[in-house]
């Protein structure tokens, strides 16, 4: 929110396109807490999105490696062209 006077600016994406509506200061008064709201969600989002990238990324490394390892009931044995 940005104050121009004598409005204030409201800019936002929809479908992809700025829109941008301008309010009376009575009006920013009263979506005030919706547009507080809104910049903490945000702000959590962005603090998420690096956590969430860390455990997908721990998780899809875990899978890499159990996949590469022989599963435990054929550990040991020789492979099929090892043996007699």
């Amino acid at each position: 929110m940005m104050p121009i006077r004598p409005y204030w600016s409201w800019t936002r994406k929809v479908a992809n396109k700025t829109v941008t509506r301008y309010l009376s200061d009575e009006q920013y008064e009263r979506y005030r807490p919706s547009f507080d709201n809104a910049r903490r969600a945000h702000e959590l989002l962005a603090e998420l999105e690096p956590v969430t990238l860390s455990v997908v990324e721990t998780e899809v490394a875990k899978a890499k490696g159990r996949r590469t390892k022989p599963p435990a009931a054929t550990a040991g044995k020789p492979a099929r062209s090892e043996r007699a």
